[in-house]
């Protein structure tokens, strides 16, 4: 389409603490179900995101660590989680 997309180049792990927070977040607050749309929505896009434009970081890596955030906000699980080296 001749347009450049540009995307933050993040470590991968940062998946993690994103998606986990949306969601420990959604629940904190009680929100809506039209919020959790909102919220099943941009953690699709998200992963789409990650699945196309991967950056320095490993695809697999980055949606491994997305799916384990997505369990550890879906099982309120908070706190700081190990960082790989």
């Amino acid at each position: 389409m001749g347009m450049s997309i540009t995307t933050a180049d993040k470590p991968a792990w940062y998946c993690h603490y994103n998606v986990r927070n949306l969601i420990l977040i959604h629940f904190h607050n009680r929100l809506s179900p039209v919020d959790l749309m909102r919220v099943a929505l941009w953690a699709l896009v998200y992963l789409l995101r990650i699945a196309l434009f991967p950056g320095k970081s490993a695809r697999l890596t980055s949606i491994n660590y997305f799916a384990v955030g997505l369990l550890h906000g879906l099982l309120n699980r908070r706190g700081k989680w190990r960082v790989p080296a």
